[in-house]
């Protein structure tokens, strides 16, 4: 639940991902993998979603378990999904769960998968476990794993790899609740990689004696990969402009997330899929963003920003994983109006959205805008030639000539000054005369 009881937007319902993925191989049979979605979240949603999609795949590569020696490229069977969309490539390193016999690794960076036949030691620094193969149906790797194959030399690494004569297709299924839609964000999680935080300006008014003031957040995906993701999205979505702290209670939390257009608020419960649980990675520290959910699996659209320190929204029992934090302004936040604390009726601002509030709740102070921080903005990119600025200053309304004419008056504005040149010569010389007359 919420802190303090809060009530998640109505109509949204609980819904969990499958915890299995089906690899089915024609003539060999299937092959049940479950699912670590604690560790490698954004890896086992753009898989279920594939999976959902009719995945397909192939398998390219066999590498036998050694008789002797070890270390790379031994013990594995790899191959490439089948990812139009191109998530699978873009998505950061997660997690850190040991390869061990079983382990399901992405290769960061690509669309190849592959199984683990043996354990390989410290490979998980770079590469994601997303899930475990059954032990029951390891019996498919293992034949996968002696069919007959070629040897290619890589081209960079140098690293001798067995390659299959004949590469073996499969398909991608989810399984356990595979029978139910999967529900995913509306967007890639992927949109935001780790290790990238992403600073966001809060305009704020009708604080404290209704004065105005500002807060910056720096969002952090490696904290909390989905959350973060899913927030930057109603950011860019212009979502929480107009917005009032509707439940700001005192030594506690501000939480807001509910439009003040009724139907705008319909529409998002309509998209608005709820986000699985992120693992807390941070406490819930003064300052620090979070989501506001009403159980497990249940986050949508509100958040809250910590107040003070509260530890027990630490709890085993809650799923409160702190996705940004204020760095700026902090001030400011302290300064919005708490008086009303948790007595605003949240089924109304669905209904009746900012009118109610006004109404009944004038003094609530409310986000004005929210938008990424103009540095985390790309730069239009500077044109190349002379040709491109001068469209470019035309089309600003700026200097609405042509290069032709630009050419033509650079003729005439140096014409003009040898012209000028030359008469300050001569009335030089005409004065010059004219003081060795009197001298």
């Amino acid at each position: 639940m919420s802190p303090g009881g809060a009530i998640a937007p109505a109509g949204l319902a609980m819904h969990t991902l499958p915890a299995n993925l089906r690899l089915h191989f024609d003539r060999m049979g299937d092959v049940q993998v479950r699912l670590a979605h604690e560790a490698a979240p954004l890896a086992c949603q753009v898989l279920c979603r594939i999976a959902l999609s009719n995945g397909l795949g192939k398998v390219h590569r066999a590498e036998p378990i050694p008789t002797s020696g070890d270390g790379p490229p031994y013990a594995l069977v790899q191959g490439t999904v089948s990812d139009a969309s191109g998530e699978l490539p873009r998505l950061p390193h997660e997690g850190g769960l040991p390869i061990g016999r079983g382990a399901v690794v992405l290769i960061v960076g690509s669309a190849d998968i592959f199984v683990a036949l043996a354990p390989h030691p410290g490979w998980e620094v770079s590469m994601t476990v997303f899930g475990h193969v059954e032990e029951d149906t390891m019996r498919v790797m293992d034949s996968l794993a002696a069919l007959s194959v070629h040897t290619i030399t890589h081209p960079v690494h140098g690293t001798v790899m067995s390659m299959l004569d004949q590469p073996v297709p499969f398909g991608l299924s989810v399984v356990g609740e595979a029978s139910e839609p999967v529900p995913l964000t509306s967007k890639p999680a992927s949109a935001e990689p780790f290790g990238i935080p992403v600073e966001v300006d809060m305009i704020l008014d009708n604080l404290l004696d209704g004065s105005n003031g500002s807060a910056r957040l720096i969002v952090h995906p490696e904290w909390a990969p989905l959350g973060a993701a899913r927030f930057l999205e109603l950011v860019d979505e212009g979502f929480f402009n107009g917005q009032r702290f509707f439940r700001a209670v005192p030594g506690f939390v501000a939480q807001w997330g509910l439009h003040p257009d009724p139907q705008e608020n319909a529409r998002w419960r309509g998209i608005a899929t709820p986000i699985q649980d992120d693992t807390r990675r941070m406490p819930n520290t003064k300052g620090r963003v979070v989501f506001a959910a009403a159980g497990p699996n249940s986050r949508t659209s509100q958040c809250f920003i910590n107040l003070v320190d509260s530890p027990h929204l630490d709890a085993p029992a809650y799923s409160f994983a702190p996705f940004a934090e204020v760095i700026e302004g902090m001030e400011n936040v302290l300064r919005i109006y708490t008086g009303y604390g948790e007595t605003v009726d949240q089924s109304k601002i669905h209904t009746e959205g900012d009118a109610y509030l006004v109404a009944q709740y004038p003094k609530l102070s409310r986000i004005v805008a929210m938008r990424r921080h103009s540095r985390d903005i790309v730069a239009p990119e500077e044109p190349s030639n002379r040709e491109e600025q001068q469209a470019q200053l035309r089309t600003s309304g700026v200097l609405d000539v042509s290069p032709a004419f630009l050419g033509e008056l650079s003729f005439y504005v140096l014409a003009l000054a040898m012209l000028a040149r030359v008469y300050v010569c001569r009335a030089r010389s005409r004065g010059a005369t004219a003081a060795g007359k009197v001298v």
